[in-house]
């Protein structure tokens, strides 16, 4: 009785007590062995003795890598940084006291030792055209502010000019482009967001490309390359394998980025308009330059408020050309607002539909000149049209 041929019998109760005294047993023992398990399973983090890793040598660059290099090192200091800079306001519409913003920025390259600089009109043209600061920084980190020397923007081209020592001016080697061949390389050099001195590369990919700008001016007979091309890239040089310029960048395809299909106004045309455009400014300029005396409100802000053409004086230097013919600039009401200033809209009969024009007919005349000057006067809310004769005071320098 209470046996089976296996053995005693066995209760449940015994049976239950029996494995929960080898579950806890086990659980013990797992508890206590818990590191050593724990360091079986976990490999082991951390040494002491840990050195540098010995370096496997490079060799030689290869051929064309080393050609690379060398293009960057030979022509990077030929290239510039630009940047523009704006009038802002700090309150209303033409607020009392104006501030410079930085308006864009983009690349361009020493043309000669006299401190000429090669660029997109683009780039610049914000700043020509609004009496805005164009500063051009060298590779060295040296920073100026350049002159404008004039442009052709059915090329996209300028010309600005810095006082700079010569030994810190390289110009850069000019190549040609009427023997180019779709598919062999090139190298842009620019400033893609600011990323200052970036080295692109790629193919020449077609050739007599022509597109339509911002302005819907058509630029013909351009290089396309898939050379990666990147806002702050235009006015930058664009090379041959030997580091000869060949072109300068000037814009991208919005529609096909990824594709880099971008373009460049050819060497042969820059060669043959700058020049001319360093010429006219030495016939036009004299060594003293011509002024009226004044500053003028911002191109930007007169558009953006319904103002399509003239140049508003912002305010009239003392003792200057337009103060002796009566000229106002802005001045503050006794509500707290301001006042219009006068609104150039012609010198001599020539338009002057912005600051561009402005320069351009102050140019072509010496201190002591007397110029005819019609403008647009507001008060008490009429506009009034008015001339001035005045005598062209000397710019400062």
């Amino acid at each position: 009785i209470g046996m089976s041929s296996y053995g005693p019998m066995t209760s449940p109760a015994e049976s239950r007590i029996r494995w929960l005294l080898t579950a806890a047993i086990i659980g013990l023992v797992l508890y206590m062995s818990r590191g050593w398990i724990s360091r079986l399973l976990t490999p082991e983090v951390g040494d002491p003795n840990a050195i540098p890793r010995a370096i496997t040598p490079r060799g030689d660059l290869a051929a064309d890598e080393q050609a690379t290099v060398e293009i960057f090192e030979s022509v990077s200091p030929s290239t510039v940084f630009v940047t523009t800079l704006a009038q802002g306001w700090r309150r209303g519409l033409l607020g009392v006291e104006p501030f410079t913003v930085p308006q864009g920025t983009g690349s361009g390259f020493i043309w000669d030792e006299k401190g000429n600089i090669v660029t997109n009109f683009h780039v610049v043209a914000s700043a020509a055209r609004s009496g805005g600061q164009c500063r051009i920084r060298l590779k060295t980190g040296n920073e100026f502010t350049a002159l404008f020397v004039g442009a052709d923007p059915d090329h996209d081209i300028a010309v600005v000019k810095i006082v700079a020592n010569a030994s810190l001016l390289k110009p850069i080697p000019i190549g040609t482009s009427k023997d180019l061949l779709v598919g062999q390389k090139a190298f842009a050099i620019g400033n893609p967001f600011g990323y200052d001195y970036t080295l692109t590369s790629g193919l020449i990919s077609a050739l007599g490309r022509s597109i339509q700008t911002r302005e819907r001016r058509e630029i013909q007979n351009l290089i396309q390359t898939d050379a990666a091309i990147s806002p702050g890239s235009s006015g930058g040089p664009l090379l041959d394998s030997t580091g000869r310029l060949i072109g300068m960048t000037t814009a991208v395809d919005a529609r096909a980025l990824a594709s880099n299909i971008g373009f460049a106004v050819p060497v042969d045309v820059i060669n043959r308009i700058v020049p001319e455009l360093i010429r006219d400014a030495a016939q036009t300029v004299a060594p003293a330059q011509a002024s009226m005396g004044i500053l003028v409100i911002d191109e930007q802000l007169l558009r953006a408020n319904g103002i399509t053409k003239g140049v508003m004086v912002r305010k009239v230097e003392e003792g200057s050309a337009a103060e002796k013919a009566g000229l106002k600039g802005v001045a503050p009401l006794p509500n707290g607002s301001v006042s219009f200033g006068d609104l150039i809209l012609a010198i001599d009969e020539t338009p002057i539909d912005n600051m561009l024009d402005l320069r351009t007919v102050l140019r072509k005349h010496k201190p002591g000149d007397r110029v005819k000057v019609k403008y647009d006067r507001f008060e008490s809310g009429q506009k009034t049209s008015l001339e001035a004769e005045l005598t062209l005071g000397t710019a400062p320098q």
